[in-house]
């Protein structure tokens, strides 16, 4: 008898930060060592308590981390400046590629410069373009 295959769990990254006005939360340096070096990493978590899923930026100096934090986001996690708040993370895993229309396909093979663009962005935001 086979054993069932057990998942690998994500691995959560938790952490208290303290809001400010920037329009970023800035991830602790540690944090940032945490999470792969790339240029577009999708996480899922909760900023104290809400639930959000975003894509990670770099800072102008590629050495942290950061999530943009809006004004709708800060409104709704109900804290004000210079509150410190949980934040919990998870990194999402890669994205699952959706099926292009094939009127799409055809135009984009017909125009390289358009289909080099489709290629370098991620498969989210080609699910954006798509839907």
């Amino acid at each position: 008898m086979k054993s069932p295959k057990v998942q690998k769990a994500k691995p959560t990254i938790r952490f208290k930060a303290k809001l400010s006005r920037s329009p970023f939360l800035e991830l602790p340096a540690g944090t940032s060592a945490k999470l792969p070096q790339q240029d577009t990493v999708m996480i899922e978590g909760a900023i104290n308590y809400l639930p959000f899923r975003v894509a990670l930026e770099q800072d102008s100096k590629g050495r942290s981390c950061r999530i943009k934090f809006s004004d709708a986001m800060r409104n709704a996690v109900g804290a004000t400046d210079l509150d410190m708040v949980p934040v919990e993370i998870t990194r999402v895993a890669d994205e699952p590629e959706t099926r292009a229309p094939s009127d799409l396909l055809k135009s984009l093979k017909k125009t390289p410069n358009a289909l080099d663009s489709w290629s370098d962005i991620t498969p989210l935001a080609r699910r954006d373009w798509i839907f």
